[in-house]
């Protein structure tokens, strides 16, 4: 099975030179903003995918230069209220974003986000969003037409969600993980295989164990 995690992370840590050029041709906001949405049952590694891309994040654009936040039930407010800083990368990650029904109002909010206080006096940036879910029809319908890119760890014994996955990855992506869902278990190197797609790319991506902690919680501060 061949891996895409090189152009994965391409994908998704937008390049240094794209912030830059946005910054000079952006007049509306030189913010630029994009969401992932991870989709997997309870256990299945959603954390620790989110925990990969800011270790990645950190070698690539600096460590210095990312901040990293999340809250654990889809309290998107509080990542609105204390999860952002002024730095060029902000990665904020909503876990659990299907535990509750978010308001309207600050998921409105949240995807206007390049619109920020914090962010609106920077001449550049990028903010990526990073939100968890383990079902399609308990997620809310803002979160799921505005993602950019989907990364899917496992399939459900739901069949609604099942046909919403096998139209956006196909069947036989489901059938794959169908297949290996018993043996996830006690195989951490399966546990591991997700499949990520975006408008420009789609394959497998192998999602290595992070040991270190690289998010750190709002309520922490």
């Amino acid at each position: 099975m061949r891996f895409i995690n090189k152009e994965f992370l391409k994908n998704v840590l937008i390049s240094k030179r794209a912030i830059e050029r946005a910054s000079r041709m952006v007049t509306e906001s030189p913010i630029l903003f994009q969401s992932i949405v991870i989709f997997g049952l309870p256990g299945s590694g959603k954390s620790n995918c989110a925990n990969y891309i800011v270790r990645e994040a950190r070698k690539y654009y600096g460590a210095n230069n990312v901040n990293a936040r999340y809250v654990s039930g889809g309290e998107i407010e509080y990542l609105l209220r204390w999860g952002i800083e002024p730095k060029l990368v902000n990665i904020l990650f909503c876990d659990n974003a299907t535990l509750r029904k978010i308001p309207s109002k600050y998921i409105q909010e949240y995807f206007k986000i390049r619109h920020h206080p914090v962010l609106s006096n920077q001449d550049k940036g990028y903010v990526l969003s990073i939100i968890a879910i383990h079902r399609f029809h308990g997620c809310q319908l803002e979160i799921r037409t505005t993602m950019d890119g989907l990364i899917v760890l496992d399939s459900s014994m739901n069949p609604y969600d099942n046909n919403i996955l096998k139209r956006l990855v196909g069947e036989d992506v489901i059938a794959f993980f169908d297949k290996i869902s018993d043996r996830k278990k006690e195989n951490l190197e399966l546990k591991g295989i997700a499949y990520y797609k975006s408008k420009s790319i789609e394959g497998f991506i192998k999602i290595p164990f992070v040991k270190k902690r690289y998010l750190k919680h709002v309520l922490e501060l």
